[in-house]
């Protein structure tokens, strides 16, 4: 599944733009005054100014390719500070994922991720010399059900829960290895500062075999 376009709300534009730019070197595709668009591989990221007063907060997770992953970190260390996993590890170990993760903030605090999966395809990738970021690769999408949410996904877009799981009652992943939705319930904090997860505006555009859908979260 292809996270093809995320529309996400920032408190401030100006902070948003120096920090993806120019901290994780992602090009930036359209700049009008109150809209930022930058390419993520296939995918869009898209910024929107917030309502005053109200700071948004997401979890967004970037693809990097596996093979590199190691020096992605040392990439990313040397840009903005990495946050501790357990203790003092940084680099989360998922093995029912065949993934390894490390987590840091933008400027409205926002949790980052950069994913390394195994079992996407070991397509050559060059060396990187801007940015290890190959594409999206999950958003975390917050409801009061879990359960519910996650069955209008599936029913409503086609959306199948994630065979590598977890499916519980307060938090759930759906998609696959290229694009996943990680539904939280409101209030569970979010690995790895346990911040509680809070619902805010955002809008998802995914492909899925071929088939293309969108929808919005107030």
């Amino acid at each position: 599944m292809l996270l093809s376009r995320i529309t996400l709300h920032t408190s401030n534009l100006g902070r948003t733009l120096d920090f993806y730019e120019n901290t994780l070197g992602l090009t930036l595709a359209e700049c009008p005054s109150e809209r930022l668009t930058f390419t993520v591989g296939r995918s869009r990221l898209v910024f929107l100014p917030s309502r005053r007063g109200r700071a948004p907060f997401y979890h967004l997770a970037f693809s990097v390719a596996h093979h590199q992953f190691e020096a992605a970190v040392a990439w990313l260390e040397q840009r903005t500070a990495i946050l501790p996993f357990c203790g003092d590890h940084r680099i989360a170990e998922f093995p029912t994922w065949e993934a390894r993760a490390v987590y840091f903030h933008d400027p409205d605090g926002n949790i980052l991720e950069l994913i390394a999966r195994q079992a996407l395809p070991a397509a050559p990738t060059p060396r990187f010399v801007r940015t290890p970021i190959v594409g999206l690769s999950e958003i975390g999408l917050v409801a009061d059900d879990v359960a519910l949410a996650c069955q209008a996904l599936h029913e409503h877009y086609g959306v199948p829960y994630f065979a590598r799981g977890p499916y519980l009652r307060d938090f759930a992943a759906m998609g696959d290895d290229e694009g996943l939705f990680i539904v939280c319930q409101t209030g569970r904090g979010w690995w790895p500062t346990l911040r509680p997860a809070e619902r805010h505006p955002l809008e998802v555009a995914i492909e899925r075999e071929g088939v293309a859908s969108r929808f919005q979260l107030a």
